[in-house]
């Protein structure tokens, strides 16, 4: 566990409520006892997605993803289980004792934690240049002129960087970080051995996480000068992936969620603008188009958006190919044109956020009167360009996944566009058929690719069991194979019942040899019973993490009787065992019996000693099948023995005699 101790991981488990945890990515809405939302480890339009506050836990019945606060955390930061928990310290304002980091240490720390320090280290070294000498007499007079706030400065940290050549990043070096991390964030430019700052002379936008944890900065220039970009961003790294971030999204989310909508805006300071005149629901993509994975990051959170263009032909010609990709995801999407020469920065300035509201609600249109409009003003109304304009509205119709929307916006759309429905119809299908052969050869080109990557894995020698540990994915994906393996699934069913009844009461008969003497009861526990029946016998799950799970649980139990060990388990630091462990109290399943030839459903916690019984049998006897087996296989040796071979056939002999008692146990049912 490195340096956090025991009691401070207990106080993060304590003070970590899963539903607040998840709902800083996921929109969550109340069902009953739970929280229900897109999953957001799958692309998903309908939500299977449930947060159990009770248990401790999420669940995607998507795609089996599960765990705890820790484990989600982890699996959607791409961060190590220290680095969660010390994230979660941070959120719960939990002080963690550590040992100042030395340059030695920086070194040795994980090079994602790395970029991330790096990262923080250079946010908090622009945010105090903003009150050196060159601050004051550069980036403070800009900032005032743009009537960016003093508050709005703080909330999104914005920095300053003073035209000096290296002045951050021989700052840097002597800190003890290295060349290539700052080559990695785009921090510093190394030419020739010299290392220069490639933000100087801007101002400095940081961009954050969902979490809070700097991953990137864009920079803007002073003065508009055509010979310099206007802004420099920071290029990919381990940490900061431009298509699939948007800017403002942390001081977004909650109004996000709280207001059920968002606006999308183009750049830094729409954000910044926009948020200051009390229009905090805003977040930008930051000049690149519009990606899916940033669309489903707002879709996380919303299904309802608006986009806001800059009064700029040009750029809404490139921009609109964006709106596709929102319909595809469901979102109900309407688009503002704001007036030609404006963008949200310089619209909102003099204007009261009722003022602003009110003009994005009357002067937003959902997208196929927006395109219609752009089309008549475009000036060519050719047939060649009309035509051309129509199939890109009825593409756009057709990326709508609902059929009932797509046939209201046909038919909204074609007395605009002076076009019979059924000529409209027409083509909608077409466009759909074809979408439909796309998305088909798509799914076949990305079959093709995952077994070429497995071809050449196995060419290479390498199995992925021999893979390390932390290139494996963590997520818990149950093989269906295994499923419909009979043995498999009994083991699965006894681990379930064991997780969820192991403290239950259970009354156990135990019949005397005598017939006229009454049979006695013996009070035990669920999970007391389960044990003694598999140490009698000396049966072992099969499968790994069955037999894993059970003896860590038979540990706990050892430690605190008669005490729910479910939360215990869940606090596991192996996280993979806390994920299966989420599977299978989760698993969708329900048991069935026959009586009297009818089919009914159990009542589990009424009939628990009958099921558990049924299990254990059935359990038992496909072991000593496998063990008959085993003992044929070794008998048909010709060099065995003689000594061995009665050996054997006297354990074939008690195998044979306990399938018949467990036969006859189960009795019709076998």
């Amino acid at each position: 566990m490195g340096m956090i101790p025991k009691s401070t991981i207990d106080e993060i488990y304590d003070a970590a409520r899963i539903e607040e945890v998840v709902g800083d990515y996921v929109h969550l809405k109340k069902r009953g006892a739970n929280y229900l939302g897109l999953c957001p480890f799958h692309n998903e339009k309908t939500p299977s997605f449930i947060v159990s506050p009770a248990k401790g836990i999420y669940k995607c019945f998507g795609c089996s993803a599960g765990g705890n606060a820790v484990s989600f955390v982890m699996d959607l930061e791409h961060i190590s289980y220290p680095e969660a928990l010390k994230q979660l310290a941070k959120k719960y304002q939990i002080q963690i004792e550590e040992e100042e980091v030395s340059p030695e240490q920086k070194q040795r720390l994980n090079k994602r934690e790395n970029l991330y320090l790096l990262n923080e280290f250079a946010e908090n070294y622009f945010r105090k240049q903003l009150n050196t000498q060159q601050g004051q007499l550069v980036a403070q007079p800009y900032i005032k002129d743009r009537k960016i706030s003093t508050q709005s400065v703080e909330t999104f940290k914005i920095g300053f960087l003073a035209n000096i050549k290296d002045g951050f990043t021989k700052h840097a070096l002597n800190n003890g970080y290295s060349k290539e991390l700052l080559e990695e964030t785009g921090l510093s430019i190394f030419r020739d051995g010299h290392g220069f700052d490639r933000y100087r002379d801007r101002l400095i936008f940081p961009i954050h996480s969902l979490s809070g944890r700097t991953i990137g900065f864009g920079a803007r220039i002073f003065k508009n000068d055509k010979k310099l970009a206007k802004y420099v961003n920071s290029p990919e790294s381990d940490v900061y992936h431009k298509s699939k971030i948007l800017y403002g999204i942390l001081q977004a989310k909650k109004s996000i969620v709280k207001q059920d909508y968002c606006i999308l805006v183009e750049g830094y300071t729409d954000v910044v603008a926009l948020h200051q005149a009390g229009i905090e629901n805003v977040v930008a993509s930051s000049g690149t188009a519009l990606t899916k994975d940033q669309v489903r990051l707002i879709k996380r959170f919303t299904d309802n958006l608006t986009v806001i263009f800059d009064g700029d032909n040009a750029g809404i010609k490139a921009s609109i190919r964006g709106i596709d990709i929102i319909l595809e995801f469901g979102l109900n999407v309407n688009v503002l044109l704001l007036p030609e020469g404006e963008d949200p920065d310089s619209f909102s300035k003099g204007k009261t956020e009722d003022e602003l509201k009110g003009y994005i609600k009357s002067h937003s249109q959902n997208f196929v009167d927006f395109k219609i409009d752009l089309f008549k003003r475009e000036g060519d109304q050719s047939i060649v360009e009309k035509t051309k304009w129509l199939r890109s509205i009825i593409k756009s119709i057709s990326k709508v996944p609902d059929p009932l929307k797509r046939t209201v916006f046909i038919q909204d759309a074609a007395p605009k566009l002076e076009f019979d429905e059924k000529v409209l119809f027409n083509e909608l299908d077409n466009q759909i058929k074809q979408k439909f052969d796309e998305d088909k050869k798509e799914e076949e080109r990305e079959v093709k690719r995952k077994a070429r990557e497995q071809g050449l894995l196995l060419e290479s020698g390498i199995q992925p069991q021999d893979l390390p540990r932390e290139t494996l994915p963590l997520d818990v994906e149950i093989d269906r194979k295994k499923t419909s393996n009979l043995l498999f699934s009994i083991e699965f069913q006894i681990l379930r019942i064991l997780l969820h009844y192991h403290v239950e009461p259970m009354q156990i008969e135990i019949e005397s040899e005598d017939e006229n003497i009454e049979p006695t009861y013996v009070a035990t526990t669920v999970l007391e019973f389960i044990h003694h029946e598999l140490e009698s016998e000396e049966f072992n799950f099969t499968e790994k993490i069955h037999q894993d799970i059970y003896e860590e649980t038979i540990r706990l139990w050892a430690e605190n009787p008669n005490t729910d060990l479910l939360p215990q388990l869940l606090r596991s630091e192996n996280i993979y065992h806390v994920k299966y462990i989420t599977h299978v109290i989760h698993e969708k399943y329900q048991l069935a019996n026959w009586e009297k030839k009818e089919i009914f459903v159990v009542d589990e916690k009424e009939k628990l000693e009958r099921i558990i019984n049924q299990l254990l049998w059935r359990f038992q006897l496909e072991l000593a099948r496998l063990k008959i087996k085993e003992i044929e296989t070794q008998l048909k040796q010709t060099e065995l023995p003689t000594e061995s071979r009665l050996v054997l056939l006297e354990k074939y002999t008690q195998y044979l005699s306990l399938t018949q008692e467990l036969q006859s146990n189960l009795g019709r049912e076998v």
